[in-house]
């Protein structure tokens, strides 16, 4: 039986609260980002994923750019709360077990780390030198040696094998982390 109403109810989206959309917004753009590369995506392609109008995306959003810089403020933000730990137990332990358990996060934190890969212009290299910067004072004391350029060199190494893992590698990640974290520990 046919009520008064019930076809619009049935058919029609619920108004998301603005919270909820946003984050919808937000995630959308995240996907299409690391899926097409960041300047693949307009706003017209996130408006048009979603089936919302474009102008609902421009209300929350200025730009694309202006969604990325908060998917990487957020996603650092969360791979930083994650390291943190870590940076502590530093002072402590100075073992190949720390190293592993960097990586392991960086490999967990996957969604940011494939953003921070998913274009080329100057935010992207401003976040990932930043990101090295910091897993370098993260690693620095578990090295033997003190020389600057080997630093950058195992931080590039820590860095690009958690891309790698994250976009085609193993599963059980344990053994590329053990194989790193011997590298950096023993040189």
């Amino acid at each position: 039986m046919w009520k008064a109403g019930s076809f619009m109810a049935d058919t029609c989206p619920k108004r998301l609260p603005s919270a909820d959309r946003r984050q919808q917004i937000l995630t959308m753009a995240a996907a299409l980002f690391r899926e097409r590369g960041f300047e693949a995506v307009s706003m017209a392609d996130v408006a048009e994923a979603l089936a919302i109008a474009r102008p609902t995306v421009y209300s929350y959003f200025p730009s694309t750019g202006a969604i990325l810089e908060t998917l990487i403020d957020t996603g650092l933000a969360r791979l930083w709360l994650r390291l943190s730990p870590l940076v502590e137990s530093r002072r402590h332990v100075r073992d190949q077990h720390s190293i592993q358990a960097i990586f392991t996060v960086l490999v967990e934190e996957r969604e940011v780390i494939q953003l921070l890969n998913s274009g080329d212009g100057p935010v992207f290299q401003h976040h990932r030198m930043a990101l090295g910067k910091r897993i370098a004072a993260l690693i620095e004391p578990y090295r033997p040696e003190h020389r600057p350029y080997t630093l950058t060199i195992q931080t590039l190494l820590l860095e690009s094998m958690a891309y790698w893992t994250i976009t085609n590698g193993p599963e059980d990640i344990r053994p590329v982390a053990e194989t790193i974290a011997a590298f950096i520990h023993y040189g």
